[in-house]
């Protein structure tokens, strides 16, 4: 590849195309490949105790990877129709795998396997998709089945955190007000700042650790028990004077 920087611009795009067709050939064979090793289970003969386990161990996929490639690879097992799909480019595993959750969802919801022609039309619907426009179908088409993503936190160094939320449209775009209007003041603020500013004013105005405790005024009240004492006294005398 040392010549790759001479060659000419129409000539790396041709490469690209043939490189990328060549790759979703490759894609494919290795999703046969899984099925076949799943069928013998060959991941069992080398001593792990499931596919998952020994595509991360034995061949270094990542976790989510090797999910990618087992839900793809389950999906081409039970809907075959879709390995034209794949070698065209017209799916992508992580389409693949999105239906192949849903499927799973659902046909745990309901006890009952789903039919292949119900899976051919959900596949069918995340054709030359963005993964954010299936997940949109899909949510729609299998309101009760579609994944609902839990709110997670992963820490990143030792001041930082990472936060994944589920938003409504409302509470985003409520948020994107805020930054808006705080873009006066705070121009280019990110989400995390806006958050951070809503947070600190409502414990400011709520939290009662944050309240500034008032000192109590002892001279004060001091001086009001000497009143009340001088009073006392002023009184007492006069009515011994009277009884006198």
């Amino acid at each position: 590849m040392q010549d790759i920087k001479s060659r000419p611009d129409q000539n790396i795009i041709s490469e690209l195309r043939l490189a990328i067709g060549e790759e979703r050939k490759i894609t494919l064979q290795i999703l046969h490949l899984i099925n076949e090793a799943h069928a013998r289970r060959l991941y069992a003969s080398a001593g792990f105790s499931t596919p998952f386990e020994w595509l991360t161990k034995e061949f270094g996929y990542s976790a989510a990877a090797a999910m990618r490639r087992l839900d793809s690879a389950r999906a081409l097992r039970e809907v075959p129709s879709i390995e034209m799909k794949i070698e065209a480019g017209e799916v992508n595993l992580t389409n693949l795998a999105q239906v192949q959750s849903v499927i799973r969802s659902e046909e745990k919801r309901t006890g009952e396997r789903m039919d292949v022609l119900e899976k051919e039309k959900a596949f069918e619907m995340i054709e030359n998709k963005s993964s954010r426009e299936a997940e949109v179908l899909l949510a729609h088409a299998f309101p009760e089945a579609a994944p609902v993503k839990s709110e997670s936190i992963r820490t990143i160094n030792e001041t930082e955190v990472r936060v994944q939320v589920t938003l409504t449209k409302l509470q985003l775009a409520a948020l994107e007000r805020v930054r808006e209007v705080a873009s006066h003041s705070n121009l280019g603020s990110s989400l995390s700042e806006v958050i951070d500013m809503l947070a600190n004013t409502y414990l400011e105005k709520n939290d009662p650790l944050r309240r500034e405790v008032k000192p109590r005024n002892v001279s004060a009240k001091k001086m009001t028990k000497s009143d009340d004492s001088g009073a006392g006294s002023r009184g007492a005398k006069e009515l011994s004077a009277a009884i006198n």
